[in-house]
C-alpha cells in the first residue's frame, strides 16, 4: 500500500484552497493554518510509513495515529499562540480547519491501519 503523489494532493489541495481563501477573501494571516499544516505533514509521514507497520494490530495503530495527530494539533496551536495572533481570527479560520482536521483523522487513520487494501 504505497501512498502516491495524487493521494497526497487530494489532502494538500484543500489546505492550499483554505490558505488562499483566508488570505484573499477574509484578509487574514495565513499562519493561522499552522496547526493544519503540521497535521498534514504528519499525515503524509505516517501514511508513507504505513507499509512498514504490522497489519494485524489495527486498533492499536489507529489509536497511535490519533494520539500523534492530537499531539501535532496541540503543538500547532501552542506554536500559533506564541506568534501573538488575534484569537478572533483563529476562531474564524477554525470553521474552515475543523472539517479538514476531521478528514485527516478519518482517512489518515484508515490509511495507517491498512483498511484500504493493497
Amino acid at each position: 500500500m504505497n501512498t502516491s503523489l495524487l493521494e497526497i494532493t487530494y489532502f494538500a489541495l484543500p489546505l492550499v484552497i483554505m490558505g488562499f481563501f483566508l488570505k484573499y477573501v477574509f484578509k487574514l494571516d495565513s499562519t493561522l493554518l499552522l496547526p493544519s499544516a503540521i497535521m498534514f505533514v504528519l499525515f503524509v509521514v505516517l501514511t508513507a510509513c504505513s507499509p512498514l507497520t504490522p497489519k494485524k494490530f489495527e486498533s492499536q495503530l489507529f489509536t497511535l495515529f490519533c494520539i500523534l495527530e492530537v499531539v501535532a494539533l496541540v503543538v500547532g496551536i501552542v506554536l500559533l499562540a506564541k506568534t501573538q495572533i488575534v484569537w478572533k481570527h483563529f476562531f474564524i479560520s477554525l470553521s474552515f480547519q475543523l472539517f479538514y482536521w476531521i478528514l485527516l483523522f478519518y482517512y489518515g487513520g484508515i490509511r495507517f491501519t491498512h483498511k484500504f487494501g493493497a
